[in-house]
Order: C-alpha cells, then sequence, then structure tokens
C-alpha cells in the first residue's frame, strides 16, 4: 500500500512540475515589414527551455529562417527587435556567450556575424560590430555589397567602441592586463587590423561611429 501510495504521490508531482512549465511558457512574436520582405521574430520562453527563431518572407514565400537554443548564462537572452538600415533589417542574437549580429537584405536573405554592439557609419554603408562574449572580437560588414569584410574573434584587446577619423577607421579597445586603453587601425582595402600609425590620433566622442543596441521584447 505504502508502495502505492509513493507512485501516485510521484505522479502528482510530475503533473505539478509539468502544468507549472506550462504556465511560465510564453512566446514574444515579432513581425517587421521592409518593402516585399516580411520578418518574423519568435522568442519562446519556458520553465527549461528556451528558441528564437527568425523567419524571412518575400510576396509571401519563405525565403530564410535561423533558429537559436542559447543556454540560461545571465544577461539578455534571444533575438532582439529590429532596426531598419536602409534597404537592411538588423537584429542581435543574445546569449550563450555568443552574441551575433543577424542582418536581413532586401532579397531576404540572413547574414549571421559576430555582434554585440552595432556601430553603423551611414555615409560608406559600413557596420562595426564588437562580440558579445568571454572572448574579445569584431566584425566589420559592407552593407552596400552584403558582404562580410573582416571577422575576428581572437584578438587581444576588446574593442569597445569603433571610429572615424578622415575617413580612417579605428577601434578603441581595452588592455585588461594593463588596465589601459589601446587604439587600433583598420586597414579595410587590405583586411589589416593593428596598431594605429598616427600614435596622436584623438579618439573620443565626437568622431565615434553611430552605436545601435537592441535587446527582446520582454515578455512578461
Amino acid at each position: 500500500m505504502n508502495y502505492i501510495k509513493l507512485i501516485l504521490l510521484s505522479y502528482l508531482l510530475l503533473l505539478g512540475f509539468v502544468g507549472s512549465s506550462m504556465k511560465r511558457r510564453s512566446i514574444c512574436h515579432e513581425e517587421y515589414k521592409m518593402d516585399s520582405v516580411r520578418i518574423t521574430v519568435e522568442n519562446y520562453m519556458g520553465h527549461i527551455r528556451y528558441q528564437s527563431v527568425i523567419r524571412t518572407y518575400v510576396n509571401s514565400i519563405p525565403v530564410d529562417s535561423l533558429k537559436y537554443t542559447p543556454e540560461a548564462v545571465g544577461g539578455y537572452m534571444g533575438i532582439s527587435v529590429g532596426v531598419q538600415l536602409g534597404n537592411h533589417m538588423l537584429f542581435t542574437k543574445h546569449g550563450d556567450y555568443n552574441g551575433r549580429t543577424l542582418i536581413v537584405n532586401a532579397a531576404g536573405k540572413i547574414e549571421s556575424i559576430i555582434g554585440g554592439d552595432n556601430f553603423v557609419d551611414e555615409d560608406s554603408s559600413l557596420l562595426f560590430t564588437t562580440w558579445e562574449s568571454d572572448d574579445a572580437g569584431f566584425a566589420v560588414y559592407d552593407l552596400s555589397n552584403d558582404k562580410l569584410i573582416l571577422a575576428k574573434c581572437d584578438v587581444l584587446h576588446r574593442p569597445e567602441s569603433f571610429h572615424k577619423v578622415e575617413n580612417n577607421y579605428y577601434a578603441l579597445c581595452y588592455d585588461d592586463t594593463k588596465d589601459v586603453n589601446v587604439i587600433r587601425q583598420f586597414f579595410l582595402a587590405t583586411g589589416e587590423y593593428s596598431r594605429a600609425e598616427n600614435r596622436s590620433i584623438r579618439i573620443n566622442d565626437s568622431n565615434i561611429l553611430k552605436c545601435i543596441t537592441t535587446y527582446p521584447e520582454s515578455c512578461d
């Protein structure tokens, strides 16, 4: 008899756990329109499971999609709200210590690059991104040609912002071994990234690129 009671008790506890999980499950659904491109973003948040999906359609025909199942590691999780940049829509995937910037172009194709904080030079249609990760990294993307120019996920100093001075591009980086800031320069024509040639260059808020940081909608 005690054995049967134990089984019944275990069964009731299991039902309570499942019921609680189902009650705590929520879905955030966002939809965006960019000419003939329709974009949907869904973040599923449950008690023990998380999933994010972005899908694109052109004239109601499915074109592209990406799915993520990030683990709970603290901070923001899921796919952010979208921001339109000309004929592109920009999203950020948070979580897993592996931030990604998701770029949807006018054809509905999704490009996933190293991401986190996004900085854009609208005059030249260049997008610079930091990497939301324990490691340091960045990417440079040409929006006018839908082309990744440069990406590194193993740099020594973490980029914190990107700047433009006299048509040259720089990254203000943090050296955590010496607790100082260092300046790195981009040589995009050759795909190089190294110490700034002009050591006296002034990097400050007056020449910082426009920053676009987006986060997922709250589903509470």
